[in-house]
Parts: C-alpha cells; structure tokens; sequence
C-alpha cells in the first residue's frame, strides 16, 4: 500500500512538471509569434508611411507649381472674377465681351506666370550626373559609328551605349 502511494505521488509529480514545461513551451511560442506579428505590424507600417510621405512630397511639390498663378489669360480671369456671386456662364460671358487691351493685359500677367512656373520646376529638377552629361555629349557619335557595324537600330542602340560606358569607365 506503501509502495503504491509513493509510486502514486512520483507519478503525480512527473506529470506535473510535464504539464509545467508544456505550459512554459506554450507560452515561449506564443511569445514568439507575439513578436512576430508586432514586427510584421511596424513593418506594415513602415511601408504606410513611405506610401504617405511620397504622396505628401507630390502634393507640395504640386503645391509649390501652382503657387506660380493662372498661367492662361482665360483661368487667370475666372481666378480675378470668383466669389464675386457671378456662375460660371456669366464670367465665361463677360471673359469674351472683354476688349482688346484688357485681354493683352491677362494675357501679359499669364505669360508672366507661366515664366515663374518654369522657373520653379526648373528649380525643383534634380541635376544631371556626370554619367548622363557624358552620354548626352558622346552618345550621336557612338550611335552613328555603331550604325556603320549594323542595320539594325536596336543593336545599333546597344552597341552605343556599351561603348559609351566603357569609355566612361576608362576615364
């Protein structure tokens, strides 16, 4: 009857500490995929984010070109003429009962404009590397010495700019 409590508790106690490290193995995997979901969750978030700032940056940049005005006499006259109670029938009307010398005048503050705009997006381009200002210097006598080995315009095409960037290599 000795033996068999003794024998009872043994296996009572193993089957204890059997269930104590399923349990710790159960909560270290949970821990783990835990861990795995919040990274998977900031990286997902991460990307969210790029997305957003690429969109905010096209935006004002957008922004910063309109900030130029009206660059067509007609929309520069629609911009002068809005909130004044008038549809837009009414202004398109009055824009085309204008005189000569009014629309010369849209017209002048319009080509103005449109020279601001230019300057902006001219500011706003990123400049050329030394490899493209290479290639729009070298590249018509690399196509045309590389047409004079070949018919074919695309092989043609290839042959140039292999060349071209070898040479650019060299220097």
């Amino acid at each position: 009857l000795m033996k068999k409590k003794a024998a009872l508790k043994k296996s009572s106690a193993a089957l204890k500490k059997k269930k104590a490290t399923a349990a710790k193995k159960k909560a270290a995997a949970a821990a783990k995929a835990a861990a795995l979901k919040k990274k998977a969750k900031a990286k997902v978030q991460a990307a969210k984010a790029k997305v957003q700032a690429k969109k905010d940056a096209v935006k004002a940049k957008k922004a910063k070109i309109a900030s130029s005005g009206p660059v067509r006499p007609r929309t520069l006259f629609m911009k002068q003429q809005a909130g004044k109670g008038m549809s837009f029938k009414q202004v398109n009307e009055k824009y085309n009962t204008l005189g000569a010398s009014e629309k010369q005048a849209l017209v002048n503050q319009a080509q103005k404009n449109l020279a601001k705009r230019n300057e902006i997006r001219k500011s706003l381009k990123k400049p050329a590397t030394k490899y493209a200002l290479f290639v729009k210097k070298n590249f018509a006598t690399a196509y045309e010495s590389a047409k004079k080995q070949t018919n074919d315009k695309k092989a043609a095409f290839k042959l140039a700019v292999q060349t071209l960037a070898a040479q650019y290599k060299k220097q």
